[in-house]
């Protein structure tokens, strides 16, 4: 049942990787290296670093 649970893991970025720019742009880590959010089809949701909330990239 864990490989269920933490497949959410898959979809979220981390709060510790995230960064909002000025601009609004949302901004993740991927293998270490910055991306623009949504890198990927599964990177659709963030934990915002201010709020903890769990959000959507538009």
């Amino acid at each position: 049942m864990d490989e269920y649970r933490d497949c959410i893991y898959w979809y979220v970025e981390k709060k510790e990787n995230v960064e909002i720019k000025e601009n609004g742009e949302i901004w993740g880590k991927w293998y270490g290296k910055e991306v623009k959010l949504p890198y990927s089809s599964q990177m659709t949701f963030y934990v915002d670093p201010s709020t903890n909330e769990l959000k959507k990239i538009e």
